[in-house]
């Protein structure tokens, strides 16, 4: 009796809620059982009632173990659902960025950049007085980069190519929304 009361102590020191409805659900299990039930004849009156309260007492923890499973489940999704809403904000203003400054490019850049795109983001050889150095402030740089000078004979060609996250950002404007700018 010393070592079930010594459990006793330990588990309502620990787990005080499941151990006190184990004790009170078991006890009341025994006193609304009939007196001739066979579990209750062969275990006893104590060991029926350690029997129910020992049940109770694994029902409760599982359900208090999934409670805190389940809280925790709707967190994260809930944290998943705000990061998606926030990314989704972020890239429209993006996108908004983007198209606001293509609408100002000249149609001849417009279609530079549409050829860009064909090609899949290879370097293109235009004349050196094709595209003069412009800067857009959302991508601190020139979104159309400049790869390299090359001399054909007199002529000196260089080559173009589009910055990797200019040109990501297209592409996702043109699968998303078909189209590169407001007025398309």
């Amino acid at each position: 009796m010393a070592t079930f009361s010594e459990v006793i102590k330990v588990l309502l020191e620990k787990r005080v809620v499941p151990t006190v409805l184990g004790l009170v659900c078991g006890t009341l299990i025994y006193a609304f059982s009939s007196d001739n039930n066979w579990l209750l004849k062969r275990l006893g009156s104590l060991g029926y009632g350690l029997l129910w309260a020992g049940i109770i007492f694994l029902g409760a923890t599982f359900i208090q173990w999934l409670i805190k499973y389940i809280k925790v489940w709707v967190a994260t999704y809930k944290e998943f659902v705000e990061d998606k809403r926030y990314e989704e904000r972020e890239m429209k203003e993006r996108i908004e960025d983007l198209w606001s400054f293509t609408d100002q490019l000249s149609p001849e850049k417009i279609d530079f950049i549409r050829e860009l795109i064909r090609n899949e983001n290879h370097t293109i050889e235009k004349s050196v007085d094709f595209i003069p150095g412009y800067t857009m402030d959302y991508f601190h740089c020139s979104p159309i980069l400049i790869m390299r000078q090359v001399e054909r004979g007199e002529q000196i060609a260089m080559q173009y190519q589009l910055e990797e996250s200019f040109y990501k950002l297209i592409l996702y404007s043109l699968k998303t929304y078909k189209k590169i700018n407001h007025f398309e």
